[in-house]
């Protein structure tokens, strides 16, 4: 299934991504940012590592606060402004998505069968 790349870093998105997560008896969402590169930028800026582990019991707010942060009042710190390329999976492995802004696209795989997929 395809999507925007920027609907997957939008807060009303959250609760699809949580589904997706449970469907396969994960607990927590990993989302982590590819490029930028977390050594050539994030890291020399001081903004940390580009990497957010959140309950599946978060809510909209809960993720918009890790994705949206901006550290220091620096929006190029901010996930959902700055990350280029992201993938997105839980422990379990069997689901994903990889995002990338360029070509403004969001690919998921993972859908346990056709009718989940149809929700």
């Amino acid at each position: 299934m395809f999507c925007e790349f920027d609907v997957v870093l939008a807060p009303e998105f959250w609760p699809a991504l949580c589904e997706m997560a449970r469907w396969h008896g994960d607990d927590h969402v990993e989302l982590l940012v590819l490029e930028p590169d977390c050594a050539d930028f994030y890291v020399p800026e001081g903004l940390g590592y580009p990497v957010v582990s959140l309950s599946v019991v978060a809510g909209e707010d809960d993720y918009w606060a890790a994705i949206g942060f901006e550290p220091d009042g620096d929006a190029l710190g901010s996930i959902a402004i700055s990350a280029n390329v992201v993938a997105l999976t839980g422990a379990s492995a069997k689901w994903g998505c990889w995002g990338e802004r360029e070509p403004e696209v969001a690919v998921f795989r993972g859908f346990p069968d056709a009718t989940v997929q149809s929700e």
